[in-house]
């Protein structure tokens, strides 16, 4: 495995906060929504875009909180908030730890899937995101709301960080040498040749979105997955430069059935900064 032998140890980011973990994992109910699904159903629509284009217009009754607001640098890493921020940042906005959260942005649907990302991290479990871009959407002649921020009744939102999906760079060293988990590198491929993880396959985040929707139909991602050879069997770590084509690309996979793939969302950003780190450049060998 190269250089890399003294970053072993605790293979959780820094968030992570031992005595405050469940010992059973939750799992996340994810699905993806049609407009028509979330229309005067019990959801809560979360727009992450900037809070000057949500009050230029956003979808009715959508709420904001800006993908900024749920990400933290750290070097070249986008990091999760704390939880501390996490639970401000919900209760602020009425949002309860048994409501059903659907996301949406106007980029490519990656920032909403990091957004999604970081509250499943945070044991959230009922996540969505809508099949649509807000641009797509509009183009769709969908009704637009323009003018103040919609609001809810504050509440109290208490999370539960899940220990497994704390992953960050001495993990990852953990899995590679466990050879247990395949890597997919959703960067473009001239950035993959440049350098990536070891072993990692390239699935490039633009070969999976769409045209009218944030993901290209099944039948198309289930082409595109097949060719890498991926099995349902064998769990997933994704990654990209800062976590947010590695979100789209993990609720994908989730999307055509297979069930255990983390988000390495710290991402080559830490990975690639990190001269300890093994690399491998050019296409791995068949």
């Amino acid at each position: 495995m190269g250089d890399g032998a003294d970053l072993k140890g605790s293979c959780w980011g820094e968030n992570f906060n031992h005595t405050r973990i469940h010992k059973t994992p939750v799992v996340s109910d994810f699905k993806i929504y049609r407009v028509e699904d979330i229309q005067g159903a019990d959801v809560v629509l979360v727009d992450v875009r900037r809070l000057v284009e949500y009050r230029e217009g956003h979808i009715p009754g959508a709420i904001p909180l800006p993908f900024a607001n749920m990400i933290r640098i750290r070097g070249l890493a986008f990091d999760v908030p704390s939880k501390a921020d996490v639970e401000r940042m919900l209760s602020e906005r009425g949002i309860g730890v048994g409501d059903t959260i659907v996301a949406y942005d106007n980029f490519y649907g990656k920032q909403a899937a990091r957004f999604i990302y970081t509250l499943e991290i945070y044991g959230h479990r009922r996540l969505g995101l809508l099949e649509t871009t807000y641009g797509q959407y509009v183009r769709s002649g969908g009704r637009v709301e323009r003018g103040g921020d919609v609001r809810r009744p504050p509440s109290v939102y208490v999370a539960d960080p899940q220990e497994e999906k704390f992953l960050d760079k001495k993990g990852v060293m953990r899995l590679l040498e466990a050879g247990s988990h395949t890597f997919i590198d959703a960067r473009a491929e001239a950035d993959y040749e440049m350098g990536h993880i070891p072993g990692a396959l390239n699935i490039p985040w633009t070969e999976i979105i769409g045209e009218a929707g944030i993901l290209k139909p099944r039948d198309h991602l289930e082409r595109i997955f097949n060719a890498k050879g991926l099995s349902r069997d064998r769990p997933i770590i994704t990654y990209c430069d800062e976590g947010t084509s590695s979100a789209l690309l993990t609720y994908a996979l989730r999307y055509l059935g297979h069930r255990d793939v983390t988000n390495y969302y710290l991402s080559y950003g830490e990975w690639g900064s990190d001269p300890r780190t093994p690399k491998h450049g050019g296409l791995p060998r068949s």
